[in-house]
């Protein structure tokens, strides 16, 4: 890290993992645990998905769903880091200093998990996206809508899925991934 303390901010939704977290990364010299101007925001699942598709800040996100489809959607989402909640402390300042230094940082056994399950697949971040809110249930306009396209690009993202699944229509497709482990039941 440099000689700058790396700003973290933590929001998690838990607030004893909040808590925890606070008094865990408080103490360390080579961080300053801020509200404004974060390089970092440390955050639950749901909300570091919304932030990192934002583009605006790296984030960390500590979580209890470790299913390979979460580690995807991260990934494709844009989170720098990734960990579970039950890692040990130096793990997350393993975690802390690779985003200090300008990399990322995920799980070691989930990235091991996930690439097991990418092998196959080569779908775009987009396609990923599209094919979890297919999942969801979201409708094509609701998609386009939540990533901020056309709808056609939604039709084009689709039919791309359907030929790399080899789906003729969304609920098979859905069926197909969720049998997979693509994305969550």
């Amino acid at each position: 890290m440099s000689a700058c303390p790396l700003k973290v901010r933590i929001c998690h939704a838990e607030p004893i993992v909040n808590a925890g977290l606070t008094a865990l990364l408080g103490s360390c010299r080579q961080l300053a645990v801020i509200a404004d101007e974060p390089d970092v925001i440390i955050t639950d699942y749901d909300d570091g998905l919304k932030r990192a598709r934002l583009g605006k800040h790296k984030v960390m996100i500590v979580t209890t769903r470790a299913r390979d489809w979460n580690v995807r959607s991260a990934l494709s989402s844009g989170v720098a880091a990734y960990l579970p909640q039950h890692c040990a402390a130096a793990e997350l300042g393993e975690a802390l200093a690779a985003l200090g230094a300008g990399q990322c940082y995920y799980q070691k056994p989930l990235l091991a998990r996930l690439a097991d399950t990418l092998r196959w697949l080569d779908f775009t971040p987009r396609e990923a996206q599209v094919l979890d809110l297919m999942a969801e249930g979201c409708c094509n306009k609701l998609i386009a809508r939540q990533l901020d396209i056309e709808v056609g690009t939604v039709k084009t993202h689709i039919k791309s899925l359907f030929a790399k699944l080899g789906a003729t229509h969304r609920t098979q497709a859905v069926v197909m991934a969720i049998q997979r482990g693509i994305v969550c039941q």
